[in-house]
């Protein structure tokens, strides 16, 4: 078997195969998954899928062949929603950790890629994460995420199942979202603690997303504001930020 790469696909040659007799290639696909619209997204691209058009252009008999794929979902925590590609079969494994989705049998390339979309029960709350490293023994990483919600989270015992749906972008996503920064800056943070302070907030004010607003209150004896009014986020407000 000979294998060529292209910017648009890849090619496989089989070779030796005798008259009447099949073939079986199989095809893994690893990438890093996209996160849209609070969902997890796979994308399978449709030249992934056998084409024989070059052939069928040379006057050329196309051979008949069957195509199919699995798709296979495991998560730490239950998976809450799903949204398969269309002409497929969804297996939802007990606790909801594991999903398998495989396709009907495809005897030509799909018009769009395929879209996998799945969510997990942890999605959408606040969590910290710790990491030590044996570099720096003495200090310990953290990571903070705050998600705002507007709605109470309800328990839930299923898996929501959807072919071929596009998660919605929610009313949220139009909100401006405002982020409130306070700073202890009374005798107890004299020294170190104070600059670690302000590495730390230099840091949260470079990671803010685009289209929001931020303001920074400082307190110890009195409070104070940075601006009497909240700034909206932008590259003059950052710059005078981290001055």
């Amino acid at each position: 078997m000979e294998k060529q790469k292209s910017d648009e696909g890849f090619t496989l040659k089989l070779g030796n195969l005798h008259p009447g007799k099949t073939a079986t290639v199989n095809i893994s696909l690893s990438k890093f998954l996209e996160i849209e619209s609070g969902c997890f997204k796979f994308r399978m691209p449709t030249n992934y899928f056998p084409d024989y058009s070059l052939i069928e252009k040379m006057g050329l008999k196309v051979p008949q062949y069957t195509f199919t794929y699995k798709l296979d979902v495991k998560s730490l925590k239950p998976i809450t929603y799903l949204s398969s590609p269309g002409q497929s079969k969804t297996d939802v494994k007990i606790p909801q950790k594991h999903i398998i989705v495989t396709s009907d049998e495809i005897t030509k390339i799909p018009k769009r890629d395929q879209m996998l979309y799945f969510k997990t029960s942890d999605m959408g709350l606040p969590t910290l994460k710790a990491q030590r490293c044996e570099k720096y023994p003495d200090e310990v990483a953290l990571l903070a995420s705050f998600v705002p919600t507007f709605e109470k989270k309800q328990p839930q015992e299923n898996t929501e199942l959807f072919e071929d749906e596009v998660p919605d972008q929610g009313a949220s996503d139009d909100i401006k979202y405002c982020y409130m920064f306070l700073v202890d800056r009374s005798g107890s943070m004299a020294g170190s603690r104070m600059n670690t302070t302000k590495e730390a907030l230099k840091l949260f004010l470079k990671s803010l997303p685009p289209n929001c607003a931020f303001q920074i209150t400082s307190f110890g004896t009195s409070y104070k504001h940075m601006k009497d009014q909240i700034m909206d986020y932008n590259e003059k407000t950052l710059e005078y930020a981290l001055r």
